[in-house]
């Protein structure tokens, strides 16, 4: 009798829904992913079939088998109605599904802008998704966050910035937009190492010349005692020691 409720959810058919609730179906049965009837209500944007549910007081952020909540599927379709309901109703916007992504996290794997800047607007965390961001080359989504207010220069746990993330990528694209926007190219992670240390760390030489040109310090020491150059040596990156030795 469970299966019917879902099927109802998916279709969005209130009627029938009203119909099968009454003749005592559950309203929070879980298929063979763990989802729950709000799940493909939200995943399918259908607005009246989640206020229904909703009303059943079913949990709001049951997690199905991937770690996913309502409110990541709602997200992730692009469903900003849903996403209004399920936060005004006390959804969790900072849940992590197993591939330790936000709600925010999902509507940015589609662009899903009106989405982001709902979610943003409810007190989501922006600046860990500049990081992932910066991190794949996502320059639309990065260009969003921050033309809104998101801090170029937000931290991980780790202490590292967006430009961190870029650099280790290699992408020169991304750090030179993160400059524009004002980046710290000093910034120094909870180890001391700096933008520069890991560009010569991963031998970008290409960024290695970005960064020295908008005033990185290859002088700068890490916890440890160690220059850029230091990294550069033991790696054995020769093609970087000529502009670390002559800067």
């Amino acid at each position: 009798m469970s299966k019917r409720v879902h099927q109802a959810a998916v279709q969005g058919d209130p009627n029938r829904l009203r119909q099968y609730l009454a003749a005592g179906d559950l309203p929070d049965t879980r298929d063979e992913h763990q989802q729950t009837p709000l799940h493909k209500a939200a995943a399918h944007g259908h607005i009246e079939i989640t206020k229904l549910l909703l009303a059943q007081k079913v949990a709001l952020n049951s997690q199905d088998k991937m770690g996913a909540t309502p409110l990541h599927l709602a997200a992730y379709q692009g469903h900003a109605a849903v996403v209004k309901l399920l936060l005004d109703r006390g959804a969790e916007i900072e849940v992590l599904d197993q591939h330790q992504l936000t709600p925010l996290h999902q509507a940015a794997l589609r662009d899903q802008s009106e989405v982001l800047d709902l979610l943003i607007q409810k007190g989501a965390n922006s600046g860990l998704l500049l990081h992932w961001a910066a991190s794949t080359g996502r320059k639309g989504i990065l260009a969003r966050l921050l033309s809104r207010g998101a801090p170029v220069d937000a931290r991980d746990p780790e202490g590292r910035t967006p430009l961190h993330e870029a650099v280790t990528r290699g992408n020169r694209g991304i750090v030179s937009f993160l400059i524009m926007y004002g980046a710290e190219v000093n910034a120094c992670n909870i180890h001391g190492a700096t933008p520069l240390h890991w560009a010569a760390w991963e031998g970008h030489r290409d960024i290695v010349e970005t960064l020295l040109t908008h005033g990185a310090d290859p002088l700068c020491r890490n916890q440890e005692g160690a220059t850029p150059l230091d990294y550069a040596q033991k790696r054995q990156h020769r093609h970087l020691l000529d502009l670390l030795q002559n800067t």
